[in-house]
């Protein structure tokens, strides 16, 4: 059981334009300044070089165009596709015409609105930046113009995806103007200054790449994100093992290729496959370290396992399917292994007939209040040995919660006319109750309670043959096992604040301390005390 509680305990095209800029002969390269380059690419208009030749020859992406053109220099969803096989991103411009932008807001209205569609029948995600041309040299004078088809750009695609192409004096006044997000500039118009917000630089014109002479001109990334987008492999659905499905505990392994380092949830159906309507279902996360993972599938947090839950230890056959759940929303497989059929005999109550006595939980209503769940909390037992136990008052209605405002940090539950030391913060978390249920109360009312034996450290209950559901309990004479009136040191004080989870603090080896603290041994079914804040308990249909 330790094991388990170890266990328990501990996710362009920037169609940069081929003739932006001069296009006349091998200009000579510029100099980059206090900028590190990223990645090498190329922007080409009606040209296609060979995607595996720019990717052999270094080039790691390409900038294309959007346009209204109709005669081949627009990029196309095979040409993306054939980029994308070969290791090629890609970067998308528009450039209608090199001084578009002098029309003003409603020209980058209409040319963002004609990019967007363009992009999105392309296939390129969502809230990546699309750049826009400005291939002339434009003076100060021209700027209240370019600077209102930005507008007129961002109205449409938001500012955060809205790039310029231009000389150095248009990005730099663009930036500053807070009109654009994403720069890139030429070496063209520029007087070797770069603006060191710009993600992108032209550097040289008609280059020959991929054995296509003169086909391209040459850009250098200088940001890590400089708009490239690249192909989305197919999603790869979970894969795992269903290792064992005991009496002891439930267990195995699951990850998502797509995110090999994340931990991912499974999903355990028992005597139901998912998508039945009405199934009982846990969800529990697949983080535990397992050494064998290390090694076998390079990561190491993908384990999981549980004790079996109470409701299923009964003398009958049951089987559980376990699914594992993908990170990106596409199909939910059964792990290898899954299902597995297992037989368990009735749970041994924490407490015997001489230390515990059967309280009533009086209709669905009390259950709902307490958060019971009918397959972790509640164990099927003979009727002859719920029969054996001595009848109390019926259960709580609901949990009230206190701890008093001197300052102690015992936290307590009301139960008729006593007070019960709820013995941790995990014993809490298994009574499905949080710190944010415990209500700080005058301290003389709180004392005024009789001080009653401890709340066990987890809930036990137990149903036979007819529909009755008791919780097993410490008999009212028992002796409690721990909790005080106070005694707690100065430093734990704190007199007028809440509840939180500093002030439970955790079992230690000689098994006490001040507040509320773990008190001897616990019972078998422990180990879900620690589980229950993991679980997304339901009964549902779920489609995959």
């Amino acid at each position: 059981m330790n094991a388990n509680l170890a266990r328990l305990a501990a996710f362009a095209a920037i169609v940069l334009v081929a003739a932006c800029g001069p296009t006349s002969g091998n200009e000579p390269t510029a100099k980059s300044s206090a900028a590190s380059i990223t990645a090498t690419g190329v922007d080409y208009s009606w040209a296609r070089p060979s995607p595996s030749g720019l990717k052999s020859e270094g080039f790691t992406f390409a900038a294309r165009y959007l346009s209204h053109d109709t005669s081949g220099k627009n990029m196309s969803t095979s040409e993306v596709n054939a980029l994308w096989a070969a290791g090629v991103d890609v970067v998308a411009n528009w450039e209608q015409t090199a001084d578009a932008a002098l029309n003003g807001y409603n020209q980058g209205v209409a040319d963002a609105q004609a990019a967007n569609a363009q992009a999105n029948a392309i296939g390129i995600p969502a809230g990546r930046p699309i750049y826009f041309s400005v291939d002339f040299d434009a003076t100060p004078g021209q700027q209240a113009a370019l600077n209102a088809y930005f507008d007129g750009v961002a109205s449409v695609i938001g500012v955060a995806r809205t790039g310029a192409y231009g000389g150095y004096y248009v990005i730099q006044r663009l930036f500053d103007a807070g009109k654009i997000k994403w720069g890139w500039q030429t070496y063209a118009w520029s007087g070797g200054q770069w603006d060191l917000r710009a993600q992108l630089r032209q550097v040289q014109n008609g280059i020959t790449a991929a054995g296509d002479a003169s086909c391209c001109d040459k850009d250098e990334a200088v940001a890590a994100d400089y708009g490239q987008w690249h192909a989305q492999p197919p999603n790869a659905p979970p894969r795992g093992y269903l290792d064992t499905a005991s009496c002891a505990d439930i267990a195995g392994w699951a990850q998502d290729p797509d995110a090999p380092g994340t931990s991912i949830d499974v999903d355990l159906y028992f005597d139901a496959t998912a998508g039945t309507a009405n199934a009982e279902m846990l969800r529990i996360l697949a983080g535990d370290h397992r050494n064998d993972l290390c090694t076998a599938i390079n990561s190491c947090n993908h384990g999981y396992a549980i004790p079996m839950p109470l409701g299923l230890l009964d003398g009958k056959a049951h089987v559980v399917h376990v699914y594992g759940i993908d990170t990106g929303g596409g199909t939910n497989p059964e792990l290898a292994s899954s299902p597995k059929t297992f037989t368990c005999p009735h749970a041994t109550p924490p407490l015997d007939v001489h230390h515990g006595i059967k309280r009533h939980v009086v209709d669905p209503t009390s259950m709902k209040a307490w958060g019971f769940s009918s397959l972790v909390d509640v164990a099927p037992e003979p009727d002859a040995v719920i029969a054996g136990y001595p009848t109390g008052a019926d259960w709580i209605g609901k949990p009230e919660l206190v701890q008093a405002d001197d300052g102690t940090p015992e936290v307590w539950l009301v139960d008729g006319q006593t007070r019960r030391h709820v013995v941790s913060g995990a014993s809490l978390a298994a009574w499905h109750r949080t710190f944010g249920d415990v209500v700080k109360t005058a301290a003389a009312k709180v004392y005024a309670y009789a001080k009653g034996p401890d709340l066990p450290a987890t809930p036990f209950l137990v149903i036979g043959s007819g529909p009755a559901v008791y919780v097993i309990d410490v008999a009212p004479d028992a002796a409690p096992t721990g909790g005080s009136d106070g005694g707690v040191a100065a430093s734990d004080a704190g007199a007028g604040s809440g509840p939180s989870a500093g002030d439970v603090p955790q079992t230690n080896d000689s098994g006490s301390s001040g507040g509320c603290n773990v008190h001897g041994s616990r019972s078998a079914n422990a180990t879900w005390t620690l589980l229950i804040p993991l679980l997304i308990l339901a009964r549902r249909r779920r489609a995959r």
